[in-house]
């Protein structure tokens, strides 16, 4: 892994960009580099760059301490620790940015940016921005948070922790490491390496150890209090089990005799209630059908009336197609006069037209030359007037910029008068200013010192709040460490309680099992609903006997129906084919009645003479030329009399026959329907019994697995039919109701048992959790009494820097009137006055050189602009003279041109006139277009009136043949024209309902005869004579008191088999329990060895162990190290504890203590250390870059030549390394340096600077 560059923006004091390129020179050539600046100018800020970039946090807000709510600029607050409080006060965002080389060798950039909303400094802090890019194709890999998180640690091979102690290494942590005790550098090399995991497993294992040695203990009281029944008193229930059984059998089947006559009785009260609930039925619609006898008359006769509409409806469209006909030609004769008249109009039009336009052409030839000689004289018109506008355009700009010329001059006047003035003013204000800016001397050195004292002031009180806050904290963890001792003690006590409360209730529940009950309870279900099913299918079959009985015996009877029809079909037949012969006749006759009454046939009666042959007939036999006129009226009578009355008998007998007819087809179809019927309930009976032999089988099955269960038989018969189902149900029931109860005891009893068990639960955790807590609370002390000891230590020093800085600064103040107490209240305040006393200086020295440029380069300005004035108002002049004499052409021109046109626009004359003569035109062609329309339209209408005068002549003769057959039905039908015009609405609307409504009678009447039959029948099969003499009241209060004597001997037997069934579980769960013992306690061997070894309560143990296998691996790791830098010396890991010895080489490798180690020593053995810590977290893979932060102020100039040449071995290795320090010596021995210049106002800038000619 190899960082590339580091980029930031708006990040505390480094406020303006700043990018640190590892790959460009002069660093990229530097294996040696130093980070050099003031304290407080932000070194470590570009640090916190680095880590922000790629893990989104930094060592400074990762650090154990405070985490205080802060106020923001926006309103809000947040933590000390959050990220966002990096971001430069008063900026409106800010970024970091790192580009690095993975362990895949792919080149990635991660940024970190925060921002505030719509881009005020006043703005709330948004979200923080986070991405994660591959520069190869600049593809953005991840952009969520946690993602890039992921994404950062995979391609560099470091988690955060990791990299903290591989790239940014702290010496200062190992120099500590060098001078701690045992226990501390137990304390620090759990913070190094990170090794609380190693505690955690050692607690672990103890705890895991305890738990297994409880358990066993747990099973061993609970094998102890197993109740077991003796041998006798075992005996003594199976024999009352087996007495009461018998007993229970006898009364079964003194109680299934009893239901049955009870379930006899109920049958035949049921019968006779249906029987006569189908004899009301039957009686009222009987009544119902001989009341309907008026509907069927009415039915009859809307039937001859349907047979009439189809001429009634012809005689109508006859008569509409008439009326339409006549209707049109009337319109058709009104619509040809009024186009005619229209026709004569439009010749008129056209004749007075065409002289209007004839009189337009003749002016044309006209006014076609006057209009060439105008439009001539407007031309020249124009031209004047466009050369006058010009003119006086030229004449107006000339006056606006004589009008500028001037304005502009007397304001250069008054700007040079001013510019002096100004002038003198500032000289005198520099002359009194110009002491005390020689007294500041260079403003640089004094803002830099002003600065620092800001910077140790605003640390002094961040420090004293700090020391003051460590002192609080240390004191509440002593208290608090008092009350967690005092707390575990009392949690002792109330832990022990509660385990011997779980214990007894354990006991409780010995002797019970609960799956055994369950078991029992599903198999009597299932039987339970067998037993229903059965009695379903039972039911089911005996209802699809009865129907399919009674179904075929309805099969017979219609059939019989349907042979009685087909005979009186033929009777009927016959008697149609001789009604029909003799209307035959009688139609005959009357035909010839009716030819006789005829006019023309009474005068050739009246010609015949005797023995002369007829005319028509040529017979010489006259026999009615002498009969008299009335006789042969009433012959003719009687004769049309008898054909109406052949006519209405034929019409009977048809009509008969077709009842007929449409009964044998409905019974036919019945019939179908009924045997289809049968045949599907026959199905239905046969699948029915199917099922009942298939439910039987289930039902035996179940039953024998679940009584076998409780030791007896089940009450089956061999077969379904001799089987008691109730009794069966009775004695499931009973079972049930058993295991029930004995289910819910046992559920009881385990609620209050796992509540027990919750509650020793949660006492045991809160144990843990006190002693955790303990644990953590001492850390935790430890290290504020260090913290605390480490910030007294820094008060002091900043108090000697403050002492110099004020011996410094005490000459300049007192330049600018200020104290060292005003200093002191208000630094700031004194720094803008520095600063503001200087720039004023500078401001007016600035402003004395420029107004005196000023009033030079005004007087030249001045002259030129004298001159410019001149020049434009001798062009003035000349612009004035020729506009006048524009003017005057305009006006001539004007003259000519009023002669022509009577002084109108040439243009607009010539487009009235055209107009005019277009409109002429137009109007002429439209009467010519209108005069050869109408004469088209006269010419259609003559053919329309035609063509609607023949139409109407059909439509008469239509009308006569449609009325003459109206009157021939009506006569069929034996119908008045007022009866039909009267009934012929209620016919179309009413018959076929009234149809629906006699055949629905009809129907119901036969099927309420049918079911008054069946019912009867169904009574005579129940035999209700065999229940005579026994009352239903007294039936059913004895079947209720055998129930109750059977319910309590259930009881008694479900009691006594319980005890016999807990028994048995009892002895299994005893035999089962001793197997768990050996298993638990072999299980409690194994982990009491693993605890032996490495487990603990406090996880110091464990701990300890892989602390020194860490040591000893840093150990060998640093003497690596320690090799290349300091050859004389080697470490080695104390005999006991985790003490660590310097051997010297130079002395026969004699053990030396790290106290007696010089300071220059000291730094190269924690250096070996720090580096052998990179080498540790980062040996996945090869870390070439490297930071190391330590205190190099604190060593003299030969320690740090040491120290200095230590590191530049480091290059030899491949390595890349940055050296954070602000010692001024530095400069000297590293030449390429990451410098962070103070700008002031807080804000820092960073430049990379090397020697002259070092590339």
């Amino acid at each position: 892994m190899r960082i590339l560059s580091i980029r930031g923006e708006g990040l505390a004091s480094l406020a303006p960009p700043f990018e640190i390129n590892l790959e460009d020179e002069p660093l990229h050539s530097a294996g040696l580099f130093a980070i050099t600046g003031e304290t407080g100018a932000g070194k470590s800020t570009i640090l916190d760059a680095l880590c922000l970039a790629l893990f989104g946090k930094c060592p400074r807000l990762t650090s154990e301490g405070s985490d205080e709510s802060v106020p923001d600029v926006s309103g809000d607050s947040f933590r000390e620790k959050d990220p966002k409080s990096v971001l430069t006060r008063g900026a409106t965002s800010g970024f970091a940015e790192v580009d690095f080389v993975g362990t895949d060798g792919e080149t990635y950039r991660s940024r970190w940016m925060v921002r505030r909303a719509r881009g005020k400094a006043s703005g709330r802090l948004q979200n923080v921005d986070r991405s994660f890019i591959r520069l190869r194709d600049e593809k953005t890999m991840e952009s969520g948070i946690r993602q890039v998180d992921a994404a950062v640690e995979a391609h560099l091979g470091l988690t955060y922790d990791q990299f903290r102690r591989t790239v940014l290494l702290a010496q200062g942590d190992f120099d500590a490491f060098l001078r701690a005790s045992d226990r501390e550098r137990a304390a620090l090399l759990e913070k190094i390496t990170g090794t609380t995991v190693y505690r955690q497993i050692s607690q672990n294992v103890h705890r895991a150890h305890s738990e297994a040695l409880e358990a066993v203990k747990t099973l061993e009281i609970e094998t102890g209090s197993i109740g077991l029944l003796d041998e006798a008193k075992r005996t003594e229930i199976e024999q009352d089990k087996e007495k009461q059984e018998a007993a229970y059998a006898a009364l079964q089947a003194d109680l299934a005799k009893t239901e049955a006559l009870l379930t006899h009785m109920k049958q035949v009260d049921t019968a006779r209630d249906q029987l006569r609930q189908a004899q009301d039925l039957f009686t009222s619609r009987k009544q119902a059908h001989e009341a309907a006898a008026p509907r069927r008359a009415l039915r009859d006769q809307l039937k001859r009336i349907g047979q009439v509409e189809p001429a009634a409806e012809a005689v109508e469209t006859a008569r509409a197609t008439q009326e339409k006909v006549a209707k049109d030609l009337e319109g058709a004769l009104a619509a040809l006069s009024d186009k005619t008249q229209a026709l004569e109009a439009s010749k008129t039009q056209e004749a007075s037209a065409q002289d209007v336009f004839s009189k337009l052409e003749q002016e044309l030839e006209a006014l076609t030359p006057q209009w060439s000689q105008a439009y001539q004289l407007d031309e020249a018109v124009r031209q004047a007037e466009s050369a006058e506008q010009q003119a006086g355009a030229q004449l107006s700009e000339g006056r606006a910029q004589l009008d500028k010329a001037e304005s502009e001059l007397a304001g250069k006047r008054a700007e040079h008068a001013e510019k002096d003035a100004l002038k003198s003013k500032l000289r005198a204000q520099l002359e009194r200013l110009q002491p005390v800016r020689s007294a500041l001397g260079n403003p640089d050195v004094l803002q830099e010192d002003i600065d620092s004292f800001m910077s140790l002031q605003q640390a002094a009180v961040a420090g004293n709040a700090d020391i003051q806050q460590a002192e609080r904290k240390r004191q509440d963890l002593e208290v608090i460490e008092k009350e967690l001792s005092e707390k575990l003690s009392r949690l002792g006590a109330e832990l022990e309680q509660a385990e011997q409360s779980v214990q007894t209730l354990k006991a409780q529940d010995v002797g019970f099992d609960l799956e055994t009950n369950q078991r029992q309870r599903e198999a009597f279900g299932t039987v339970q609903q067998a037993t229903h099913r059965l009695r379903e299918v039972q039911r089911e079959e005996a209802v699809l006997g009865d129907q399919a009985a009674a179904d075929q015996k309805t099969l017979d009877e219609m059939e019989q129906q349907l042979v009685t029809l087909l005979v009186s079909q033929e009777s009927e037949k016959a008697r149609l084919s001789e009604r029909q012969q003799r209307a035959d006749e009688a139609r005959k006759a009357s035909v010839l009645a009716v030819s006789a009454q005829d006019q023309h046939a009474q005068r050739l009666r009246a010609e015949l003479v005797a023995e002369e042959p007829c005319p028509v007939c040529g017979s010489e036999d006259h026999p009615f030329a002498k009969e008299d006129d009335s006789d042969l009226t009433n012959l003719f009578k009687e004769l049309l009399v008898q054909r109406d009355a052949a006519e209405r008998s034929v019409a009977e007998s048809q009509s008969t026959l077709d009842e007929l007819r449409k009964t044998q087809d409905r019974t036919n179809a019945s019939l179908e329907a009924r045997k289809a019927a049968l045949k599907d309930l026959l199905l239905r009976r046969q699948k029915a019994q199917t099922n009942l032999d298939a439910e039987w089988e289930t039902l035996e099955r179940s039953a024998h697995a679940a009584f076998k269960a409780r030791g007896v038989q089940p009450p089956l018969a061999d077969r379904v039919e001799a089987t008691d189902l109730d009794r069966l149900a009775r004695e499931v029931e009973q079972c049930l109701g058993e295991l029930k109860a004995s289910s819910d005891a046992y559920h009881a009893r385990r609620r209050t048992l796992e509540d027990a068990e919750k509650h020793l639960n949660t006492l045991r955790q809160q144990r843990e959790t006190l002693r955790d807590e303990m644990s953590r609370r001492g850390q935790e002390l430890a290290s504020i009494r260090m913290h605390l000891t480490e910030k007294l230590t820094e008060r002091s020093a900043r108090e000697t820097q403050k002492a110099r800085l004020v011996e410094r600064l005490k000459d300049a103040l007192e330049a600018i009137n200020v104290t060292i107490e005003a200093l002191e209240q208000d630094p700031a305040q004194v720094r803008r006055l520095v600063a503001d006393t200087c720039a004023r200086h500078d401001r007016l020295m600035a402003d004395v050189e420029r107004a005196e440029k000023e009033l030079a380069t005004l007087a030249d300005a001045l002259g030129r602009l004298e001159e410019r004035r001149d020049g434009v108002m001798k062009t003035v002049e000349h612009l004035e003279r020729t506009w006048r004499q524009c003017a005057d052409a305009v006006q001539q021109r004007r003259n000519d041109r009023k002669g022509l046109l009577g002084g109108q626009p040439t243009a607009s004359h010539q487009e009235a006139f055209q107009q005019r003569y277009r409109k002429a035109r137009t109007d002429l062609q439209e009467i010519q277009n209108r005069r050869q329309t109408g004469e088209r339209e006269v010419a259609a209408l003559n053919a329309s009136v035609s063509g609607f005068r023949e139409a109407g002549t059909q439509a008469k003769e239509a009308l006569l043949k449609a009325d003459q057959h109206f009157e021939e039905q009506l006569a069929r039908a034996e119908l008045e024209r007022a009866a039909f015009e009267r009934l012929r609405d209620q016919a179309k609307a009413d018959l076929a309902p009234l149809e629906t409504e006699l055949a629905t009678l009809e129907e119901e009447l036969r099927a309420a005869g049918e079911a008054v039959e069946l019912r009867e029948k169904d009574l005579a099969t129940l035999e209700p004579d065999t229940i005579a003499g026994h009352e239903r009241a007294v039936v059913e209060h004895k079947a209720g008191e055998t129930r109750e004597a059977l319910q309590k001997m259930a009881e008694t037997i479900g009691m006594l088999r319980q005890q016999l069934a807990s028994d048995d579980t009892a002895r299994e769960k005893a035999a089962q329990m001793v197997k768990q013992i050996e298993a638990k306690r072999h299980f409690a061997d194994q982990w009491g060895a693993v605890s032996k070894a490495i487990g603990s309560a406090d996880g110091d143990k464990f701990q300890r162990i892989a602390q020194g296998v860490t040591l000893e691996l840093l150990v060998e790791l640093a003497n690596k190290q320690l090799n290349a830098l300091k050859p004389r010396y080697r470490l080695k890991r104390a005999d006991k504890g985790l003490g660590l010895l310097v051997l010297d080489l130079d002395m026969a490798q004699v053990p030396r203590s790290t106290r007696s180690l010089s300071g220059g020593e000291r730094f190269l053995v924690s250096l070996s250390l720090a580096l052998a810590l990179s080498s540790l977290e980062g040996r996945q893979s090869f870390v070439d870059t490297l930071f190391i932060d330590e205190g190099f102020g604190s060593l003299d100039g030969e320690t740090l030549d040491v120290a200095i040449d230590a590191l530049e071995l480091l290059q030899g290795q491949g390595r890349k390394v940055g050296v954070i320090s602000h010692v001024e010596a530095m400069k000297d021995r590293i030449p390429v340096q990451v410098q962070v210049q103070r700008q002031g106002g807080g804000r820092s800038r960073v430049r990379v600077v090397a020697p002259d000619g070092w590339v």
